[in-house]
């Protein structure tokens, strides 16, 4: 067992669970759009434990909030990256104590090393 630079426990080797069965951390990427999000659920290890499309509105937040339950049992397990910074969906997963990153749409289309 390693430490991760988050001073929990990190494990090195593919599928590591913690002693109750859930994942250590848990990362959450949103694809967004303005009818329906893409999400990407992985643990730590990089294993990919869920993907799912979520309408927007609160039927979306209800279902991803009750997915990332299943892998996560504290708010300080949870990192999200999500392509906007505002909105129903943003609020909820800032208000529910996730690690929230907005992630620029725009820095995915920059060839390497060019973004003047």
């Amino acid at each position: 067992m390693e430490h991760s630079v988050l001073g929990r426990p990190s494990f090195s080797w593919f599928g590591a669970e913690n002693w109750n069965g859930r994942w250590l951390l848990v990362f959450v990427g949103i694809d967004w759009s303005e009818t329906q999000h893409e999400v990407q659920v992985m643990a730590e290890s990089g294993e990919a434990l869920r993907s799912l499309r979520i309408a927007h509105g609160v039927e979306g937040v209800t279902k991803l909030q009750e997915t990332i339950a299943e892998f996560a049992t504290e708010p300080s397990e949870v990192v999200v990256g999500i392509e906007s910074d505002h909105g129903l969906l943003v609020n909820v997963l800032v208000a529910s104590g996730y690690a929230v990153y907005y992630c620029c749409r725009l820095a995915r289309s920059w060839p390497s090393g060019r973004r003047n």
